[in-house]
């Protein structure tokens, strides 16, 4: 990112106060500070293993010197998300790698590593834990509490929030399904494994991973389905250039332009998921109103009623936030200001002119969506990335007969291939004879001591079982929906033995 274009873009769209934008340029000048969460289930843990982790971080904090300042600060609690679950270092990654191994740093880096490796902990920039601390916040704050509750992270790579989700929504003995999805197979794949650990951790299989292009999920089996949902979607990322160097030289307006359209499908479709009653949060790191304020009043103006813009003010009263904006300017990379799509169209630089959309534009004066329930995080209110949340919550059905809807869009080649019965395969309820074969074969234990459980494979020649809660395998088994994994991978086969097919 060019540092003029930033000051100047920021200046002309009217983003923040000009004192603001300075002290934002200011600590987009410095490394972002390491932050961290600790697994809250295991906090309370009576594991032998994590009370010496917990002991070891109350004696590095007992150790460490208030006097001290700058990257060797001592560690502070990030006070919003409660008194000592989240903490925030004086460092940035590079200091606290580099930090000779007996200093105070150096000894805290060490215990990250080891803390971290056991899952004791969660890596997180702090401005990225708002929007499940916030769903949580909502649930906390109702009077009748279920114990049956479906949540989901519609675009959940590398998986920070949806461990947390985990924390939130699962620790407590839930009997509902938390579904983990994202359009790219390889990182769903490696998400997978991450979520799943988290999920070991505490004693839960009530995990679902699955691979969709979010603006194609399936509602057919997905519609008002979910609780709760963590809507954080790709996003141009320029509240990240703290910890994304690279972002600095190649962010320009027309890069949040090009992922408008897109961020808001994925958010009607998410909502399309969620139940009458539900809470979504839809999430960028970006300060970019065409990629914020923009498609919230775009999902507003479009779903009509159905759905509601909630305040936040009274949830997490602690976090230091700014309101949302009810009107800003649209320009191009050149920062030429327009009026409208229509101009933009005619005089607009490429390629923002082929971007330009008429919901790029702030509400007329006759729509009242109050956009001021948004919540922006500036780097300076609490020394993170930038960040925007808006919490929602879902009044009616909404008609999925509707245009926005039913657009016929070009099938990708994973789609293709899914078709052809290329690729993953489709989850079943896996047989006696499967569970039977690699008791006999393979199994280290008794499967069928997971009775309580349903097993699952992915085909009918499965290398793979996997235990999940029933309510997790019923959805995960659904034809249509494309599982990767979810649950406790149980029974993994290493040996080159030939498995057979079993017919259902």
């Amino acid at each position: 990112m060019e540092q003029y274009l930033y000051a100047n873009y920021h200046q002309k769209v009217k983003v923040c106060s000009q004192i603001d934008l300075q002290t934002t340029l200011n600590y987009f000048a410095r490394p972002l500070p390491v932050t961290f969460r600790f697994h809250g289930a295991l906090i309370e843990d009576s594991n032998e293993n994590v009370k010496a982790i917990l002991d070891e971080w109350k004696e590095i904090l007992k150790n460490w010197p208030d006097s001290l300042y700058g990257i060797n600060r001592k560690p502070q609690p990030i006070a919003w998300m409660g008194y000592g679950k989240a903490w925030r270092l004086g460092s940035g990654q590079v200091a606290l790698r580099d930090a000779p191994a007996d200093s105070h740093l150096g000894k805290l880096a060490a215990w990250l590593r080891k803390a971290t490796a056991y899952g004791c902990v969660v890596r997180q920039e702090e401005a990225s834990m708002v929007p499940v601390a916030l769903l949580s916040a909502v649930e906390e704050s109702k009077n009748t509490k279920s114990m049956a509750i479906n949540v989901a992270d519609v675009c959940a790579s590398p998986g920070s929030k949806t461990t947390q989700l985990v924390d939130a929504f699962l620790a407590n003995g839930s009997s509902g399904v938390l579904m983990a999805n994202d359009a790219d197979l390889k990182r769903a794949s490696v998400l997978a494994g991450r979520v799943t650990k988290a999920c070991q951790l505490i004693g839960t299989k009530s995990l679902i991973v699955t691979h969709h292009d979010a603006t194609k999920l399936p509602l057919e089996i997905l519609a008002n389905k979910f609780d709760y949902m963590v809507v954080d979607v790709p996003c141009s990322g320029d509240g990240t250039v703290r910890k994304d160097v690279h972002s600095r030289k190649e962010w320009c307006p027309s890069f949040g332009a090009s992922l408008h359209t897109t961020q808001l499908r994925i958010a009607l479709r998410a909502l399309a998921c969620l139940k009458v009653g539900g809470y979504l949060t839809y999430s960028t790191c970006s300060l970019h109103p065409i990629e914020d304020e923009a498609v919230v009043a775009a999902i507003l103006r479009k779903l009509k009623g159905t759905v509601t813009l909630k305040s936040t003010q009274h949830f997490l009263p602690s976090l230091k936030r700014r309101p949302g904006l009810n009107t800003w300017s649209v320009v191009d990379d050149e920062l030429t200001q327009f009026e409208n799509m229509d101009e933009a169209r005619e005089k607009a630089s490429q390629p923002f002119k082929k971007f330009a959309r008429r919901t790029m534009w702030p509400p007329d004066p006759g729509e009242n969506f109050n956009l001021e329930r948004c919540m922006r995080i500036l780097p300076g209110d609490s020394d993170s990335g930038g960040f925007f949340v808006a919490l929602f919550h879902k009044n009616t059905s909404i008609p999925l007969s509707s245009s926005n809807f039913n657009k016929q869009t070009k099938k990708s080649s994973d789609e293709q291939k899914q078709e052809k019965g290329i690729g993953n395969g489709t989850f079943m309820t896996a047989s006696p004879e499967m569970i039977k074969f690699h008791e006999e074969n393979f199994g280290l234990f008794k499967l069928s001591s997971c009775d309580s459980d349903t097993m699952v494979a992915r085909s009918r020649k499965p290398k793979r079982l996997w235990s999940m809660t029933s309510e997790a395998a019923s959805l995960a088994t659904t034809p249509g929906l494309r599982t990767i994994g979810g649950g406790s991978l149980v029974q993994l086969n290493k040996r080159k033995k030939k498995v057979p097919n079993f017919e259902t």
